[in-house]
C-alpha cells in the first residue's frame, strides 16, 4: 500500500517522510529532568532541556570495546550496565 504524497501543513514534508522519520526515532528519558532525549549522532543522545548527553546501549558496549579491546559478554554487562 503506498502512502500519499501529500505536503503536510507547514513542514514541507511528505507523509512519508514524516513516518519514516517516526519509525526510526529513537526515545530515551533524561535521568536528570524527565524530558525526552533526542537522538544526536553516533549513537547519542541530549536532552533538549538540561543539555545532559547519554550514549545508548550500543554506544556504550561500543566504547568499553574500543577501550578494553575484546572481553567476554559477561565482563561487558558488568562494565557497561547493558544487561546480556
Amino acid at each position: 500500500m503506498a502512502l500519499p504524497k501529500s505536503k503536510s501543513a507547514g513542514s514541507g514534508e511528505t507523509d512519508e517522510r514524516k513516518i519514516k522519520a517516526q519509525r526510526y526515532e529513537r526515545t530515551k528519558i533524561c535521568p536528570d529532568c524527565g524530558t525526552n532525549m533526542k537522538y544526536m549522532f553516533g549513537e547519542q543522545f541530549k536532552c533538549p532541556k538540561c543539555g545532559r548527553t547519554e550514549l545508548s546501549d550500543f554506544g556504550r558496549v561500543k566504547e568499553f570495546l574500543e577501550k578494553a579491546g575484546p572481553q567476554p559478554a559477561i565482563i561487558i554487562s558488568d562494565e557497561t550496565g547493558v544487561s546480556l
